[in-house]
């Protein structure tokens, strides 16, 4: 079967919606949004720090979170977690901020403290950077958000926000060759009723951006 030149034109013209809406699915950053188990009303020094995942496991990341009145209040840590090789492929790295001062400190950035907690969520590794190639998670449970996903915890009377800025893959695209992290701390007034966060009640203030590498 033969195409004339006009009969050929619809078809080029749906590969390439196909192809640019495939492409744009791609580029699309999903967002999620959790409230911490710790409530309260505490803020904070509002800053950014940028770190590359790759580094982490020759340079774990600490840095400590003030409050608003310069008291040293949380600590934030980065590192990497034993990854795993096969069917089932996968790195991984955490991203953790524990309160100062307290026993047997527990992550502020997941949505439930509950030790008997025998179900989980996506969400309830929110802090998880987890990032596998196989889109089936038969053999690893979905233990994480979407790798390139932008994380949204809000802690007590702030924002713990965690974004993927650079990526870049294997050949391949089973293995994470760099990725640049920013965390981003705002102070916020949240309505805790929903999980979401009016941009218009975010404070904004001049943040101080320190980077680790």
């Amino acid at each position: 079967m033969t195409f004339g030149k006009y009969e050929r034109f619809p078809l080029v013209a749906v590969l390439l919606f196909v192809t640019t809406t495939h492409a744009a699915q791609l580029l699309q950053v999903p967002t999620y949004t959790v409230n911490s188990w710790k409530s309260g009303s505490t803020a904070v020094q509002e800053q950014e720090l940028l770190f590359e995942v790759t580094s982490l496991h020759e340079r774990p990341l600490k840095s400590i979170i003030k409050d608003v009145s310069g008291r040293d209040k949380y600590e934030l840590t980065a590192g990497d977690m034993e990854s795993a090789s096969g069917p089932a492929a996968y790195q991984a790295w955490f991203v953790n901020l524990v309160e100062l001062g307290e026993i047997n400190a527990t992550n502020l950035l997941k949505p439930n403290n509950d030790p008997h907690q025998d179900s989980f969520r996506p969400e309830d590794g929110i802090s998880l950077l987890l990032y596998q190639s196989f889109v089936d998670h038969k053999e690893l449970p979905a233990l994480s958000v979407p790798f390139r996903s932008k994380r949204v915890i809000n802690v007590e009377g702030f924002q713990c926000i965690i974004e993927i800025q650079q990526l870049t893959l294997s050949k391949d695209g089973k293995t994470v060759s760099s990725a640049t992290v920013r965390v981003k701390f705002v102070n916020t007034k949240p309505d805790r009723s929903n999980g979401r966060v009016n941009s218009n009640q975010i404070e904004r203030n001049e943040n101080l951006v320190t980077r680790f590498s």
